[in-house]
């Protein structure tokens, strides 16, 4: 397992109103003084840290090796979309590595769960 890097890693669709809540979530975070990965276009960290690696890769490795947890911000939308499929898989393969440790912390937008 890779060196953890961020204490939270938001997982969410990027469209409204999950980005926005994502956006609000990665800022009160910030301001507690919590490293956070997210895909937000203002995180420049993201950017920079996927440099040279494919995005598949690169999100087994972000949401499964390198972050405490994980918070799923769960909609309709993060369950039909792709790339947060992808997330949610790395993540939940991290839990079942660590039973006997939360990791995954789901919120639920829209009352899918």
């Amino acid at each position: 397992m890779s060196i953890t890097h961020y204490q939270v890693a938001l997982s969410f669709a990027n469209v409204a109103p999950d980005n926005e809540i994502a956006q609000r979530l990665h800022q009160a975070l910030r301001e507690q003084g919590l490293e956070v990965f997210s895909f937000l276009k203002q995180d420049s960290d993201a950017r920079a840290d996927g440099l040279g690696k494919t995005l598949p890769g690169r999100l087994k490795e972000l949401y499964a090796e390198r972050t405490q947890y994980c918070t799923l911000l769960v909609s309709r939308e993060y369950l039909q979309r792709p790339w947060t499929r992808l997330e949610l898989k790395a993540a939940q393969e991290r839990q079942q590595k660590e039973v006997h440790r939360e990791f995954l912390l789901p919120y639920s937008i829209d009352g899918t769960l």
